[in-house]
């Protein structure tokens, strides 16, 4: 008995190796700086209102006496903690996303993917900087910290009021985190 072959052709399929396929860079594609940035620039905007209202309870503090004096300077108070908090979160969270960004990009590189560490290194050369979402937020911070306005209303705290013997500014503390 003799045994024939089959006219079918067969073929065998080979799977693609994951790992060789070109894989984007996480910092070009997709929108993962954006949603790391999204709370820095809320933090930013709600600095701005918070440094609008200083202004107003400083400047209505002022015009007042009584009870009314103690209550906008309480605001006031209020008012400076939170800038001050704020700043400070934004400084923290941004360096956060920071080492984030790095992390990621030297775990990519050692994968074989040096894509996100050329971006990351030498994109300023090509107008690609990554990091520029959470760097542009502490600019901001600090420029709201040390704007004209918010400088006028703390030398008016330390200088034009006091509170049972102590100046409003005595009644804040600068957070370490």
């Amino acid at each position: 008995m003799q045994h024939q072959r089959s006219s079918r052709p067969t073929f065998k399929p080979h799977l693609e190796a994951l790992e060789d396929r070109f894989q984007p860079s996480f910092l070009l594609s997709g929108n993962t700086v954006q949603q790391l940035a999204q709370p820095l620039n809320a933090i930013v905007t709600d600095m701005k209102t918070t440094a609008n209202d200083l202004t107003a309870a400083v400047n209505g503090a002022k015009q007042s006496n009584g009870g009314q004096l103690t209550k906008l300077l309480s605001v006031a108070v209020s008012d400076l903690q939170r800038l001050l908090t704020e700043q400070h979160a934004i400084h923290a969270a941004s360096s956060a996303d920071q080492t984030f960004i790095n992390s990621v990009a030297f775990a990519e590189f050692q994968a074989g993917d040096s894509t996100d560490l050329i971006v990351l290194y030498f994109g300023k050369v090509l107008n690609l900087d990554p990091v520029k979402s959470f760097t542009d937020p502490v600019d901001q911070a600090d420029g709201i910290m040390q704007s004209q306005d918010v400088q006028k209303d703390v030398t008016a705290m330390t200088n034009n009021f006091t509170l049972g013997g102590l100046a409003p500014i005595d009644f804040t503390q600068t957070p370490n985190f």
